[in-house]
Parts: structure tokens; C-alpha cells; sequence
């Protein structure tokens, strides 16, 4: 099994995040894992359960993936309403009258598009 040496692989991690994982003696595929996550906070808050639950390298790479398929839910929301935006716009510029409101609700988002006659 593969353990980290210094610098290897990690450069791009948080200093701190890197002092966790060579301190744990967590797997390259462990720390490959964890590197796949933006912040810095999701990063620590990772690791911390990793290290909580004793996780092995499946393990926690099932755990990762679904954070990251939310993530990514998440993103593909944004997406959805800045398409529906630009579309709003749209018709508006082709004299269509249109009204729309966007309401952030906790666990979603409601998206009310009016097309008046």
C-alpha cells in the first residue's frame, strides 16, 4: 500500500489538510480523494470523518463520490435557473410580457415563470 511522502502528490492540498493526512498515514488514494473536493473546509470536515469513522480506501472514496454527486446537483441547479434566466430574457426582448420569481427555499428552489396574455 502507497503512503505519502512529503510533497508527493499533495502540493496542491492545504497545508493543513496535507499535515492531516501525513499525520494519519492515510493512502494516496485516500488523500487523491479528499484533493477532489474545492475548499478547504469541506476538506478538513472530510477528513475529520474519515478519521471518526475509520474509514478504508473504498469506503471513504463511496463516501467522497456522493458528496460530490450532490455537489454537483447543486451545480447543474445554478445552471438550470441561468438558462431559464437567459430565456426570460429573451422573450422579454421579443416584446413577449413575461415576469418570473425566484425563491430560495431550504432543500430547493422555486422558479415561477408568468407569461401574461
Amino acid at each position: 500500500m502507497h503512503r505519502f511522502k512529503q510533497n508527493e502528490d499533495i502540493e496542491v492540498a492545504h497545508i493543513e489538510v496535507q499535515e492531516i493526512i501525513k499525520a494519519n498515514s492515510l493512502t494516496e488514494r485516500h488523500a487523491r480523494m479528499i484533493l477532489k473536493l474545492r475548499s478547504k473546509n469541506q476538506q478538513l470536515e472530510i477528513l475529520e470523518h474519515i478519521l471518526k469513522q475509520n474509514l478504508d480506501v473504498w469506503s471513504a472514496e463511496n463516501y467522497i463520490k456522493k458528496i460530490l454527486q450532490v455537489s454537483r446537483g447543486l451545480r447543474n441547479v445554478k445552471e438550470f435557473t441561468s438558462i431559464v434566466s437567459q430565456g426570460i430574457k429573451t422573450l422579454k426582448a421579443n416584446g413577449v410580457n413575461v415576469g418570473s420569481k425566484k425563491v430560495e427555499k431550504e432543500g430547493y428552489t422555486d422558479l415561477i415563470v408568468r407569461l401574461y396574455k
